[in-house]
């Protein structure tokens, strides 16, 4: 009766550590798209201004 219990709440911790990780990811991803998107447009877009000028 113990063991079980014991092991349905280290499922459940499986669980809930998986969707956090889950979440984690999504939340990490976006600001990766976004850091990512604000480098692109501090870098490439001086750029193509700059060798459109040129």
């Amino acid at each position: 009766m113990m063991l079980s219990v014991f092991f349905n709440i280290n499922m459940g911790k499986v669980i809930f550590f998986k969707k956090i990780f889950k979440i984690y990811k999504a939340r990490y991803y976006f600001l990766n798209i976004l850091i990512y998107h604000l480098v692109a447009n501090r870098l490439i877009i001086p750029l193509a201004y700059f060798y459109g000028l040129k």
